[in-house]
C-alpha cells in the first residue's frame, strides 16, 4: 500500500482533481463493505491482498473474482480497494424524468497510468 507521502505525490503525478483525490482518501480510509450482502444469488469470495493488506471481497458468480486477482498479481497495480464508497449519480429514465441515485463500483485501482 502507498504510504502517504507517496499517494499525495500520486496525486499531483497524475493531475487528479480534489474531489477524486477525497474519494481514494475515503475509500482507503472506510474499507469494503460486505460484497453481494443483499444479493441471494451471489457466492462471495475473498482473499487477503498483498497490496493493501486487507481482505479483498468479491461475488464469485460475476467477473468480480477473476478481476481482483489479475489486479492481485499485476505489477502495473500500485492498490485496488473493493466495493468503495457510492457515488451520487442523477439517473434520467426513458420518460425524461431525472432522479437521484448512487452507483458503487466493484473496484477502485491505482495504477503505474493513472
Amino acid at each position: 500500500m502507498l504510504s502517504e507521502k507517496e499517494l499525495e505525490d500520486y496525486f499531483k503525478e497524475h493531475k487528479l482533481s480534489e474531489p477524486v483525490c477525497e474519494y481514494i482518501r475515503l475509500t482507503r480510509a472506510n474499507p469494503s463493505r460486505l460484497a453481494g450482502a443483499q444479493a441471494t444469488t451471489s457466492v462471495n469470495t475473498g482473499f487477503i491482498s498483498s497490496k493493501t493488506m486487507l481482505s479483498i471481497q468479491t461475488e464469485s458468480r460475476t467477473g468480480e473474482y477473476a478481476c481482483a486477482t489479475e489486479l492481485e498479481y499485476s505489477t502495473g497495480v500500485l492498490e485496488f480497494w473493493d466495493q468503495p464508497q457510492p457515488i451520487p449519480v442523477a439517473r434520467t429514465y426513458s420518460n425524461g424524468k431525472k432522479r437521484p441515485g448512487s452507483y458503487t463500483p466493484d473496484i477502485l485501482v491505482l495504477n503505474h497510468d493513472g
